[in-house]
C-alpha cells in the first residue's frame, strides 16, 4: 500500500509512518470496513528535568534548556509552549538511513505532572527517565510498550556526531519512579525525534489527515463524529485547530452542550463533532443533549448512522472512536 501525502489543508508534515497510516485508513473507508489505528495523543510524551539533550553540539539538562532559551510561554490547556530565543539545533535521526543530523528546534515544551515515570537502563550504559507515554524507537518501530530485552535506538559508541549511523542497545532494566514536577519536550522541524541521554526519543495525525482527505473528495460531506476520552477532548480541539485550521469543530460536552434542533443545526454546520465515551454511554437522545443510539461495527471506525430520538435527526456516516 503506497503512503498518502498530507492533504492540501493539512498544516504540518506527516512522518512516513503517518503517511502509511493515512493510506490504510482511507483504504478501509473506500472498501466499507472499520479499523483501529491506536496511538497516544497529547498526554505528556516528555522527559524528566535532568535529562541531557544535545543542543548546538553540547549536552544541556532539559530544565536548563528551558530556563535558558524559552521565550514568552503560552498555555495550551495541558502545558506550556515557547519559541526559543536563539537558534537551536538538536541531534535527530533520519528515517531513511538512520544517520544523525542537526535539526532545528521549533518550540520548547514543559508540563507539570504528578505521576509515576519510568527509568529505562540500557546495556550500553545509557539511562533515561521518561513518562509512560513517551515512545522509543525499536527495530519494529516507535513504541511505548517497552520490555526488558527490547532493543532501542541509540547513538553509536564513538559518539553522536552528524553523519554517524545510529545503532541499537538492549534494555536491561525498567524501574518506576514517583515524580512530581516539570517534564520537558522539544518540537523538531521535519524529524520529530531527538537525542536525549544518548537515546533517540519521539515527539507527537493520521485521523485529521483522513478527515481532510474526505473533504477533498467530497466538498459537502456529512460531519464526522469523533468519540474520545473526556481527558483529551481539549487536546483534539487544539490539534485540529493547529493541523487543520480549515476544519470547523464542535465540542459536544458539558452542562451547556446543545440539544434538540440547536444541536442538529450546529452539527450540520461543522466538519467534526468531538464528544466523549462517558456522554455516549450516559445519554442517547439528542433532545436530552445526547448523541443518539449507536450500533457500532468492529474496530474504532464505525460506518453506522445514529438514529435520533429527539427533535430532528443527524446522520453520522463516519464515527471515529479514539481510545
Amino acid at each position: 500500500m503506497q503512503p498518502l501525502p498530507a492533504p492540501s489543508g493539512f498544516v504540518g508534515t506527516l512522518r512516513p509512518y503517518q503517511e502509511r497510516g493515512l493510506a490504510w485508513l482511507v483504504f478501509l473507508r473506500r472498501v466499507g470496513l472499520g479499523g483501529c489505528l491506536a496511538d497516544d495523543m497529547g498526554l505528556g510524551k516528555c522527559l524528566s528535568a535532568e535529562t541531557l539533550v544535545t543542543v548546538n553540539g553540547a549536552p544541556l539538562a532539559a530544565e536548563t534548556l528551558w530556563d535558558t532559551y524559552a521565550g514568552e510561554a503560552y498555555f495550551d490547556g495541558e502545558g506550556f509552549w515557547a519559541q526559543p530565543r536563539a537558534s537551536l539545533h538538536a541531534q535527530a535521526r533520519q528515517e531513511a538511513d538512520g544517520r544523525l543530523v542537526a535539526a532545528p528546534v521549533q518550540r520548547l515544551y514543559r508540563q507539570q505532572v504528578q505521576e509515576s515515570l519510568r527509568t529505562i537502563t540500557l546495556a550500553n550504559g545509557c539511562r533515561v527517565t521518561i513518562t509512560r507515554r513517551h515512545r522509543l524507537l525499536t527495530p519494529a518501530g516507535w513504541t511505548n510498550d517497552l520490555q526488558v530485552g527490547d532493543a532501542v535506538c541509540v547513538t553509536p559508541p564513538a559518539g553522536g556526531e552528524p553523519g554517524q549511523v545510529t545503532v541499537f542497545s538492549a534494555i536491561t532494566a525498567i524501574e518506576p519512579v514517583p515524580y512530581t514536577g516539570w517534564v520537558y519536550d522539544l518540537e523538531i522541524a521535519g524529524r520529530h525525534n531527538f537525542v536525549a541521554n544518548g537515546i533517540v526519543c519521539h515527539n507527537t495525525i493520521q485521523t485529521i489527515g483522513m478527515v481532510l482527505h474526505g473533504r477533498e473528495q467530497n466538498p459537502q460531506p456529512d460531519p464526522v463524529l469523533l468519540i474520545c476520552p473526556t481527558s483529551v477532548l481539549g487536546n483534539w480541539e487544539r490539534e485540529i485547530q493547529r493541523f487543520a485550521p480549515s476544519l470547523r469543530v464542535l465540542v459536544h460536552q458539558g452542562a451547556n452542550r446543545l440539544g434538540g434542533e440547536e444541536f442538529v443545526t450546529a452539527s450540520q454546520q461543522t466538519d467534526v463533532v468531538v464528544s466523549s465515551y462517558s456522554l455516549l454511554a450516559r445519554s442517547r437522545a439528542v433532545g436530552a443533549g445526547g448523541l443518539g443510539r449507536c450500533h457500532p461495527g468492529r474496530g474504532a471506525e464505525y460506518q453506522e448512522s445514529y438514529d435520533q430520538t429527539g427533535a430532528g435527526r443527524v446522520a453520522w456516516p463516519r464515527v471515529i472512536a479514539w481510545r
